[in-house]
This record gives structure tokens, sequence and C-alpha cells, in this order.
């Protein structure tokens, strides 16, 4: 979320700004590489970042990607380059839930479609994580804790506001 969330940051500035498209996209780029060089390179923040810019450099030659491909072919990078990853929790963990609310998330909120979006999202997208990450959490935790999806649940909408407030 936080990668998305620097390049929509740094992508309305330039929009204020007037900057044109191309260079809006390419110097978000840059932002996000930055970023993800300061946080030290984790497995999650290297997925987000990668999957984005795959993205944003579709865009720049109006390509549309699919995204499950795209996770796939983010999952088969990253182990080329160090496979093992495979053997880390945090990849696999950011892998599953994306996974999960790439295939999923989409389903469970056409069957809610009657109610308002800003109680879905952040009710849906906690449940639907924890329910793809459950066997990884029972099996090197030996555990899973039911109060963890409703914390989710309450900090998900707090999360966005606590960023925003933490990057300006």
């Amino acid at each position: 979320m936080n990668v998305a969330f620097i390049f929509s940051f740094w992508f309305v500035i330039l929009n204020f700004l007037k900057v044109p498209y191309k260079p809006r996209v390419i110097s978000g780029m840059l932002v996000v590489i930055l970023y993800t060089l300061m946080t030290g390179l984790g497995p999650s923040v290297v997925r987000a970042t990668l999957m984005l810019l795959f993205v944003l450099a579709g865009k720049l030659i109006d390509r549309d990607t699919h995204s499950v491909s795209l996770l796939s072919l983010v999952a088969v990078l990253m182990l080329i380059y160090n496979p093992a990853y495979i053997n880390d929790v945090s990849f696999q963990l950011s892998f599953l839930v994306t996974l999960g609310l790439l295939t999923m998330a989409d389903v469970i909120a056409r069957k809610f479609n009657n109610v308002p979006n800003w109680i879905k999202v952040p009710v849906l997208i906690p449940i639907v994580a924890q329910v793809w990450v459950a066997p990884i959490q029972m099996f090197y935790f030996n555990t899973f804790s039911l109060y963890s999806v409703f914390a989710n649940i309450a900090t998900v909408s707090l999360l966005s506001v606590i960023s925003f407030c933490g990057f300006v």
C-alpha cells in the first residue's frame, strides 16, 4: 500500500504542477525505486515495486496488464534473483495475500453489491487477506487469532489517514 501511496502522492503533486503525463510517470517510477532502496529491499516491498513498475511501463507504451500473470512474473523474477525467497515467510505471505486479493476481492465485492464501498472495502479486504494467509499463519506460528480479523478491519481505515499525514 505504501508503494502505491507514494507514487500516487508524487503523481498528484506533479499533476497539480501541470507536468506532462509521461514525465510524471517516469519520475514517479524513480521515486518508488528510491523508496524501495530506502526500505531495505524487503520481499513485500520489492513485489509491490516490481508490480507497480511493470504496470506503469505498460501504461507508458499503452498496454494493459493481467494482474495474476504479472504477479506470477514478479514471483519468478524474484526467485531467479534469490531462490532463498521461497523459504521467506514475508515473501510467502505477500504473494499469497496479493493473489487472494486479486482473485477473490472482486468476486466477493459483487456479492455485497448493495453495501456502500466505504463500508465494503475496509471490511472485505482484511477478511479476504486473513483467509488467504491463515494456512501459512497456522503452519509457521501454530495459531490463528480471530481477533486479528477485527483488528485489521479497525485499522485499515485509519492506516491510509495516518500514512497520508506521515508523508505530508
